[in-house]
């Protein structure tokens, strides 16, 4: 079986004369294959990017809904206001 398996090798490796491929067909292939797989990582970078954004979104979103649903509107905007008048009060103040 060895000795038919080499005879096989031998026919075939005089038979098939390996090519030298065409240098401006290897650096084109070469090229495609590098912007392809840009295009893959920029894609992969986007979707990490819109995945965090939503998240992001989300956590937002539930703060938002826990805050409402401890205070009433009206505590929250009061809330808001009195930061921004006693900021406003320390740069006149400081102003002054």
């Amino acid at each position: 079986m060895n000795r038919s398996l080499r005879k096989v090798e031998k026919k075939l490796e005089n038979a098939l004369v390996p090519v030298k491929p065409d240098t401006g067909f290897v650096s084109e292939l070469r090229l495609q294959i590098d912007q392809a797989q840009e295009r893959r990582v920029k894609a992969k970078k986007v979707k990490i990017g819109i995945l965090v954004a939503g998240g992001i979104v989300g956590v937002v979103v539930m703060v938002i809904t826990i805050i409402r649903s401890l205070t009433s509107w009206d505590e929250l905007l009061q809330s808001i206001s009195g930061l921004f008048s006693k900021k406003e009060r320390k740069q006149q103040t400081a102003s002054a």
